[in-house]
């Protein structure tokens, strides 16, 4: 599970652990661009899956 995914490092290590034919699980705010990280992975990693939440410290 990378957390982060649609963007800047946790993209780059989405991209990283799929490149290596890991199954990613993309997490982030946003769905949209979680998608279209998703789609942008090798093929190997076509069972990856898109969540989106938002993740922060109960106050």
């Amino acid at each position: 599970m990378v957390t982060g995914a649609a963007r800047g490092v946790g993209e780059a290590l989405a991209r990283s652990l799929s490149g290596a034919g890991m199954q990613v699980d993309l997490l982030g705010r946003e769905r949209a661009p979680l998608r279209e990280t998703a789609e942008s992975l090798p093929v190997a990693s076509m069972s990856s899956r898109v969540r989106s939440s938002r993740l922060r410290s109960p106050s």
